[in-house]
């Protein structure tokens, strides 16, 4: 079992790796209410697009912040080779 500061520790380090799924299940399970969530998505959101993941980025504005025209735009704006 994951004390508070273990879950707060893993939330930052997934974070840090962009592992944007493991980030709000630890975040659920810290209490975070709806504000807290949305604060966190939003500055993610922006992490991840700047840091070249451009659909991890989406799925978060889209899925936290159900941002449909910012979701889109990001992969619209990505420079994603696909093979």
């Amino acid at each position: 079992m994951l004390t508070q500061w273990h879950t707060h520790t893993h939330t930052h380090t997934h974070r840090a790796a962009g592992q944007w799924r493991q980030v709000f299940v630890l975040a659920s399970r810290l209490g975070y209410d709806a504000a807290a969530t949305t604060r966190l998505a939003a500055e993610f959101a922006d992490e991840l697009a700047s840091s070249a993941q451009p659909v991890a980025a989406a799925s978060v504005l889209l899925h936290y912040l159900g941002d449909v025209d910012n979701s889109v735009a990001t992969l619209a704006g990505a420079r994603c080779v696909f093979t």
